[in-house]
């Protein structure tokens, strides 16, 4: 997998087989050997805890093969499925000025409805929960 020709490449494996460690790997020779800009190179994770841990072990792979990549680097690489695909919905002219917000369970076990727990733009208008 590390020296496979084909661009794209998809790890399936259990817990602990070495995943992150094949595709860190992999990055490397497409970055170092291959000449693959970091620029071009994706990763997307599923969770936040996991991006967080990928781009660790990225950077400090790189480093000891003499490259050095900064948090915003890392950062631009190694991305959560939600966070990519919130790019491609702002890419389409209709959907330009999306923003990205989160649900949480409401603490008080009376209602069980979602809540809006944390704005991370204030231009959204909040949903109609009027029905």
């Amino acid at each position: 997998m590390i020296f496979s020709r084909d661009p794209s490449t998809c790890i399936v494996a259990g817990a602990g087989s070495g995943k992150s460690t094949t595709m860190v790997l992999r990055l490397l020779v497409l970055h170092k050997y291959l000449g693959i800009p970091k620029e071009r190179i994706a990763v997307v994770t599923f969770t936040r805890e996991s991006r967080k841990d990928f781009r660790r072990k990225l950077a400090e792979v790189f480093a000891l093969w003499g490259v050095t990549l900064t948090e915003e680097v890392t950062g631009r690489i190694v991305r959560t499925f939600h966070s990519r695909i919130l790019d491609f919905i702002r890419c389409s002219q209709p959907h330009a000025k999306v923003t990205a917000f989160e649900f949480s369970r409401s603490a008080t076990p009376k209602t069980k409805r979602v809540t809006r727990s944390k704005m991370l733009s204030t231009s959204a208008s909040p949903p109609n929960n009027s029905t």
